[in-house]
């Protein structure tokens, strides 16, 4: 019972992060998980799931179908006329309502491009969708979550573990603005 009272805190501490920081983007519409999900289910080619995170961030955990910006830069034109919904989605709505602006901005449809929340928020919401993690040359599921800082950590549902990046590790990848910007420095 405990768990889940914390679940709850957690999860909304982390709707309310999400909406914080979706807010530095108001031009940008949010899509619900639950609007994501169902797309996925029902023509899994409707919606293009773009995780803005690093790499080491992507090496411990990442969404099904989703690519990377590099990788959406490639498709083609009509994959992404086909979908209903680009989402891109990060750690907690940051970067991805960020990416999303700078889609726009770049001609792509106002009305297909979304903020997708964060995988804190989807470690709350997954419904029978699993994290994947690249092991080698396999896809495995996994449990774990990358985070900049133990901030974040404290959001995640507690059926989830995270992996905290040391302060080296987030200047190498990130450079310090970062740091600054997420109140380490």
């Amino acid at each position: 019972m405990t768990n889940d009272v914390e679940n709850i805190e957690r999860k909304q501490k982390a709707l309310e992060s999400f909406q914080q920081f979706a807010s530095m983007n108001p031009s940008i519409e949010a899509i619900s998980i639950e609007e994501i999900i169902n797309a996925m289910t029902d023509d899994p080619k409707s919606i293009i799931i773009i995780d803005t995170r690093t790499d080491p961030e992507r090496n411990e955990s990442y969404l099904p179908e989703s690519i990377t910006p590099k990788e959406f830069q490639k498709l083609n034109e009509e994959t992404i006329q086909y979908a209903k919904f680009i989402v891109p989605y990060c750690t907690i709505g940051a970067r991805s309502g960020m990416y999303a602006k700078e889609l726009v901005q770049l001609g792509y449809d106002r009305q297909k491009v979304r903020n997708g929340a964060g995988i804190i928020l989807w470690s709350h919401n997954l419904k029978g969708i699993q994290l994947l993690k690249r092991v080698g040359g396999n896809i495995i599921t996994t449990k774990k979550v990358h985070f900049f800082t133990n901030k974040f950590a404290m959001m995640l549902s507690k059926d989830y573990d995270s992996v905290i990046f040391t302060s080296t590790e987030i200047v190498y990848y990130t450079g310090l603005e970062i740091l600054k910007y997420f109140k380490i420095i």
